[in-house]
Formats: structure tokens, sequence, C-alpha cells
């Protein structure tokens, strides 16, 4: 069984040193950027507004153009961003906890450095396990639980959030039964710090607290002990302590401890039996849901070990809350069950052991967990940066704007020009949008990197002058007049 495991990790962990380090997409440079704004200003980083003299121009604009802010927010900011009303400025989506993890690594290999230290991390509370279940159950669920973990950790290479969940998964699913074998209360309240500062990583992980609450609810009804009610108690004041990142962030950013950062296409949610089903195909009859199916076979077959039902049971309801969750979001995608899925499956198999054993098999388990980690420092290399060409370096800077899709993070980033989504907008708006920015003489660029990018190349076609290339990606100044 450790063998397979061991086997599993060396082959999904085979990309990491690899994998980019470019600020792409969403989750990417979302993180990248929050770790920039760590290192450069400590604390103050949780203040997340990106307001350049064109960003501001632009949101002024559209703000006196009668339109609502629902129809226009994404538009004026790049990924991962949007215009918050409530603040009147452009923010950052997510939540601090991954940024402020990958700026305490070095600058240009942040993110692989957090998902190989959280996929080590992973491994080293997974083997310390294998080396000590005493059924062969157990060794077996472990086997089908970790190869499905590391496969989704390994499709989801991307997103520089989910390898610390798992990770932080993993330790708070130890956490949660040494917490309940103890004698003292005192270890729910650090159960519940560490749920609240998971939040901080991904909202979702909040979720993490359901199973020992649940876990300690029923004790409570079973045995009216008020030492379970006082660890309800401390697991929840943990709980709202480690919580403070992510309410500050909050305020700052979004003007209310209470109100999201997220925009509101992401914000909502709809439990309708519709939504719900369209869900539950995407996790689990989609053409990638192998690692869902394997996952949700694993927490299930947790239930069937001799030494392990309650824990098992909670696990399971935290599970099936997290399903509902994801299933009632318009973005629905199978690693988010692998946070909660190494909780479930190492607090289930934690009952399965003694203390001294789990303790002896974190010592034969650091070993391996090591040579993996040395393995990574050695294969690490410097990453090539994508190249600009000279006529279009010329024209970024503090006066132009890009509009783009995927790639605007990079000109955020890497270069002195603005960069927005454009396409997350109707024609209507995008229209209003290029109109407003011509009036105020903005330089206006346009990066062709996706389907939605090359509709707007089409449709301005004999207003667009080729300038060259810009990361890869074919780069086009509108005309002027």
């Amino acid at each position: 069984m450790v063998a397979v495991l061991l086997a599993f990790a060396r082959y999904y962990s085979i990309d990491i040193p690899r994998a980019g380090e470019t600020p792409i997409g969403c989750d990417p440079f979302g993180y990248s950027r929050q770790a920039e704004l760590f290192r450069e200003k400590g604390v103050a980083g949780l203040d997340t507004r990106l307001m350049p003299p064109v960003a501001q121009d632009l949101v002024s604009a559209m703000r006196d153009s009668g339109l609502p802010a629902s129809s226009w927010e994404q538009a004026v900011a790049p990924h991962c961003h949007h215009y918050k009303t409530a603040v009147d400025r452009i923010v950052l989506q997510y939540p601090p906890g991954t940024g402020f993890l990958m700026s305490l690594a070095p600058d240009g290999i942040e993110q692989r450095t957090l998902r190989l230290g959280s996929f080590t991390m992973a491994v080293l509370a997974l083997l310390a396990l294998g080396f000590s279940v005493r059924h062969w159950q157990g060794a077996a669920l472990l086997a089908i639980a970790g190869a499905a973990t590391f496969q989704m950790l390994a499709k989801d290479i991307g997103s520089p959030s989910a390898a610390p969940s798992v990770a932080l998964g993993a330790l708070l699913g130890l956490g949660t039964v040494t917490a309940a074998r103890s004698s003292k209360v005192w270890p729910f309240l650090l159960l519940g710090l560490l749920t609240g500062l998971a939040t901080a990583v991904r909202l979702p992980n909040l979720f993490f607290g359901i199973a020992p609450g649940i876990f300690l609810a029923v004790r409570l009804l079973q045995h009216r002990r008020g030492r379970d009610l006082a660890g309800l108690g401390c697991l929840l004041a943990g709980t709202l302590i480690g919580l403070l990142p992510v309410l500050i962030a909050n305020q700052i950013n979004a003007g209310s401890i209470l109100a999201t950062t997220y925009a509101s296409v992401d914000a909502n949610t709809s439990l309708s039996l519709e939504t719900l089903r369209h869900g539950l195909d995407r996790l689990f009859l989609s053409t990638d849901a192998s690692s869902s199916l394997s996952m949700l076979a694993a927490v299930i077959c947790a239930a069937a070990l001799p030494t392990a039902r309650m824990p098992a049971v909670a696990a399971i309801c935290a599970f099936i809350a997290l399903l509902a969750f994801l299933a009632s979001k318009p973005i629905v995608l199978a690693y988010y069950l692998a946070p909660l899925s190494a909780f479930a499956i190492c607090g289930v198999l934690a009952a399965e052991v003694r203390p001294r054993a789990l303790f002896r098999g974190v010592g034969m388990a650091a070993l391996p967990a090591a040579a993996l980690a040395i393995w990574y420092a050695s294969a690490a290399f410097p990453l090539t940066p994508y190249p600009v060409d000279s006529a279009v370096q010329e024209k970024l800077g503090p006066n132009t704007i890009v509009w783009g899709d995927v790639f605007s993070g990079y000109y955020v980033m890497e270069s002195d020009a603005y960069s927005a989504k454009i396409v997350f907008a109707s024609q209507e708006v995008q229209d209003r949008l290029i109109q407003e920015m011509q009036e105020r003489g903005v330089t206006q660029l346009i990066s062709d990197s996706t389907g939605a990018t090359a509709q707007l190349v089409e449709r301005l076609k004999p207003r667009l002058t080729f300038l060259g290339q810009a990361y890869g990606q074919n780069v086009y100044q509108l005309d002027a007049n």
C-alpha cells in the first residue's frame, strides 16, 4: 500500500517542477498578484485595490453611463478582479491565505514551492497513516483515496490554492480524531483556529468544521457531558478567531465583514433541482469525473471500517454538504472535493490507529517525503518568460489599455499598461467601453488569446492594425478615429 501511494505521488508530482509560474487566467494571476502585494506592503497587502489612472477613468465613465454595474463590473478589470460598488474600486476576489503563503517563497518559484510543499505534507500525512493502520480495509481505502487525491491535484495544477487546501485537510483530519481522543478541550480550540485559517486559503474549506462539529454534537447527545459542550464552544471560538483574516479582507475590499469579495455572478447560488442536477452531472458524469467517483467511493467505503463508524458518518455528512454547495454554483470543478476528501480519509483512518503507532508512522514517512522534496529541489529550474515584440512594447505604457481575456494578468504584472477582460460584457457594453477610452485619448490594444477575443477582433477588423506578438498572442492596435 505504501508503495502504491509513493508511486502515485511520484507520477502525479512529476510535472510540478516544470509547472508554469505565469499569471495566465484567473487563479495563477490572482494569487501571484496577492503574493506580490504581501511582499511589497506586508499586512497592508490585504487591500487589493487596482486603480491606476486608466482604470479610474474607465470606472468613472461607466459609473456615469447609467448602465447597471452588474453589466460592466467584470469587463473593466483583469481576470479575478472586478469593480465593487460598495467600495467604489476594482478589487481582487480571492481570500488572502494562498497569496500570503506564496509570498513566503522566493519570487519566481512561489507557485511551485507552495504546491510541492503542500503535496509533500499531504504525502507525509497519508504515509504516516499507511504505516499505522490496523486493518486491510483501511490500507486499501488509503491507497484508493491517496491515488484519487493526487489525481485531482494533477488535474488542477493551474490553481495554487488546491494543494495547500489538501495539506490542511490532511492535518485537520488527523487533528480531529486526536482532539476527540483527548480528555482536554483546548485541542478543539486549535482545531477551530486551523479550520478558520484554512478558509483564508479557500472559502469552501470552512466545511472542514462540519465533521468535528457533528462528531461532538452526537457525542454530547449520547453522553450529555459538559466536556463535549465545552469542546463545541472551543471549536466555534477557534473558528471565529481563525476567520479574522478573511473578515478583515472583506471589510477592506467589500465594505463589510459579511460581504463577499467575489463578483455577483460568482456569489449567486441557486439550490433548484435543475442546478443541482447539472452540478452533479459535472462532478460525476462528465469525462473528467474519474477522480470524483474514486473519492466518493473511498469516503463511502470508510463507513465499513470496523472501528471508525462515527468519524465516517460525520465525514460523510460534511462531504454531502460540500456536494450540495458545489452543485449550486455556476462553476463546478471536481478538485473542490479533494481537500474535504483528504480531511475525511485522514480523520476516519486516524480512528483506526493508536497514537504511538501514528507517531512512529510519521517518523517512518519522513524519509520518503523528504526524498520527494529533495527531488523537486534538484529538478526545478527557472522558466523562460514569453517574449514581447518591440512594436508592442513601445505601446505599453501608463496611458494604454489592453483589451483581452486570459492573458490580462500578464500586462498588469509585467508591463506598465492596464488590461481588462472586455469580452465579459455584452457587445453594447464593449462598444461603450471602447468609445469612452477613445474619447479620453487612451491607446487601445487587443490581445487575441481566446475564441471570445477572436470574435472581437473579427468584429473590429476594419479598425485594427496588427502590431506583433506579446506573451505568445497576436496583438492589434485600435484605430483612434
